[in-house]
């Protein structure tokens, strides 16, 4: 049985995950790396706590979407100028950078509240 100290060590320390991504649906990867990134996966989780793991992702060239999403999904950002919200294609985003496409998935990522 281990004891108390060793137990709290197991639980606090941050553990690096490595994940391959061939393969994998892009929503769902971001759905599992968000539950890491968080900490939600762990028993002493609270949301004012950084009790999040390390994730390394390898192998985004070769992730799928389901469906016409290649063609149909949307990343849109904004410059800061006015009239300048800039769109590219998912396709076009993952030619361009394979990683861009996953961490442009953050939206999972629960936003810290405002004090």
């Amino acid at each position: 049985m281990a004891s108390r100290l060793s137990q709290s060590i197991a639980t606090h320390t941050r553990v690096w995950y490595g994940i391959d991504a061939r393969g994998q649906i892009v929503g769902r990867l971001a759905a599992t790396l968000s539950l890491l990134l968080q900490g939600k996966t762990k028993p002493i989780y609270h949301p004012a706590a950084d009790t999040g793991d390390h994730v390394v992702v390898t192998n985004t060239r070769h992730v799928t979407f389901t469906g016409n999403k290649w063609d149909q999904k949307l990343y849109r950002h904004h410059t800061g100028y006015p009239g300048a919200l800039r769109e590219i294609q998912a396709k076009q985003l993952h030619d361009k950078d394979p990683t861009k496409v996953i961490f442009g998935s953050r939206v999972m990522l629960k936003a810290p509240p405002l004090l």
